[in-house]
């Protein structure tokens, strides 16, 4: 074979010459020379084309990426008794005590075509992972196919509750292979599920959007996906959903979200306005005061008048006059009632952000749509976890439980304090302390977060590691 159009074309006496000239070559993967007395030496790029000719041969010099030469076994990340297999494919895994590499991963060689039985392989591009116990891989790495486990992105949402009623009931090793199972199942879909501690692993039940939970405290219940129709919006753990219908007043909108398991959307936080804004830009639907159109419902009704609003979250927002806050400079115009989002086109000088409006709630004529929102409460769940093992460490570690609670007191008032200033780009409550919005999302969570301590913080008890303590424990055994 010979190469047709080489990146250079050289006299050379031998194909020695010819090669050192390619390795010399950033450009050069391969090259060919004739069969005689010197060499027309081509050097070519990564796959060249070629074309028959008898008298050449066809040399591949390198690979692309980097190449790893060995003179033995061991060598490398090699496992000591690797490679075995003659050659084939890198493979990577971690060895159980006694043997010494224990627990560093290992590579080894193997053939085309090998895959583990946990998990059949769907697809071309493999991932691997470590299962552990009672899993009866633990602890060697097992491969898994990575178009159907790259997905599997699942959160706890509940801890100590069981699903009642799945629409699969099984016995797996793993909760991951119980998120698995959900995701595979197509008819019906699976969107939820919950694990139960057992003697052989976990007891996994399968369920749809919003099933029916029972409190179980070897349970827990988890989300894999969101109802169809929700993305993530970016920076929070809100899942919002855009509904373009011009039929719907907010009753009916909040009713569908509700269905859904959710709410209509919170516009509360800066990830929040800047999405839903984005989308109305998308869709290309912006606010037609002639024509009554352009405007989408949001989680908001007002309490007492215009200028005094309840968010869905239950954020109150007191104002004084119109263009307050997210209001848009004419609003609200309406006595009150419940919240619209628009975009306004220029030259209206709110162009392009999202600006509120108010409306008669029973209203259909200038709805465009609505937002839905799905939360799911991570953070609430990482704090209440963290929050226990925090404690206990600092009391080892012979911290006084007056140091702790000044901790505790200092955290809280970060977190109240944080919520006005992220929050004061939305309500302008840095220049008129009339708008502050008490309590906020994060204001909420300090003052949980500084309750719960201060009950952990005086009610937890150290176990007795004196001798005396020591002494106890061994007679009560």
């Amino acid at each position: 074979m010979k190469v047709v159009s080489p990146l250079a074309g050289l006299q050379r006496a031998s194909t020695i010459q010819c090669a050192v000239q390619c390795d010399m070559n950033p450009s050069c993967y391969s090259s060919h020379s004739p069969n005689s007395e010197g060499v027309d030496c081509r050097l070519a790029e990564w796959k060249p084309s070629l074309q028959a000719d008898p008298t050449c041969e066809y040399y591949l010099q390198k690979l692309p990426g980097t190449l790893l030469n060995y003179t033995g076994i061991g060598q490398g990340l090699f496992h000591p008794t690797e490679p075995n297999q003659g050659r084939g494919c890198l493979m990577i895994a971690v060895y159980q005590a006694p043997d010494s590499t224990c627990c560093n991963g290992r590579w080894a060689d193997n053939t085309r075509g090998y895959s583990t039985p946990l998990i059949p392989i769907k697809a071309d591009d493999l991932m691997i992972s470590v299962f552990k116990a009672p899993d009866h891989t633990c602890c060697n790495g097992r491969w898994a196919d990575n178009a159907q486990m790259s997905t599997l992105d699942y959160q706890i949402y509940k801890m100590g509750m069981q699903v009642v009623g799945p629409i699969a009931h099984l016995e797996l090793p793993t909760s991951v292979e119980c998120a698995f199972h959900c995701h595979m199942s197509k008819n019906p879909i699976c969107y939820t599920f919950s694990v139960t501690k057992s003697s052989g692993g976990v007891d996994c039940r399968l369920s749809g959007w919003k099933p029916n939970l029972q409190a179980d405290p070897d349970s827990e219940y988890f989300i894999l996906k969101i109802a169809g129709g929700y993305e993530l919006v970016p920076g929070t753990s809100s899942y919002v959903k855009t509904v373009v219908i011009a039929t719907k007043n907010w009753n009916q909108a909040e009713a569908d979200c509700e269905t859904d398991g959710g709410r209509l959307a919170v516009d509360n936080n800066q990830p929040i306005h800047a999405y839903m804004t984005q989308m109305i830009l998308s869709l290309g639907i912006y606010s037609n005061v002639g024509a009554g159109t352009g405007y989408f419902w949001i989680g908001g009704q007002s309490t007492t008048d215009a200028y005094h609003w309840r968010l869905l979250d239950g954020t109150l927002l007191n104002y004084t006059g119109i263009g307050q806050g997210l209001f848009h400079p004419t609003e609200p115009n309406q006595g009150g009632g419940c919240l619209m989002i628009a975009v306004y086109k220029a030259p209206d000088t709110t162009c392009c952000n999202g600006r509120w409006a108010d409306n008669v709630c029973t209203i259909t004529t200038w709805s465009s749509g609505y937002f839905c929102e799905i939360q799911v409460p991570v953070f609430m769940w990482i704090m209440g976890v963290s929050l226990v093992l925090s404690l206990k460490s600092q009391l080892m570690k012979s911290f006084s439980r007056k140091q702790i609670f000044i901790r505790i007191l200092q955290r809280s008032t970060i977190l109240f304090f944080l919520d006005l200033i992220l929050n004061a780009r939305l309500t302008n409550s840095l220049t008129d302390m009339r708008l502050l919005r008490i309590p906020g999302v994060l204001q909420c969570f300090s003052i949980v977060y500084f309750l719960v301590a201060t009950q952990e913080l005086f009610l937890f008890k150290l176990p007795d590691v004196s001798l005396q303590g020591l002494a106890r424990l061994g007679r009560n055994c």
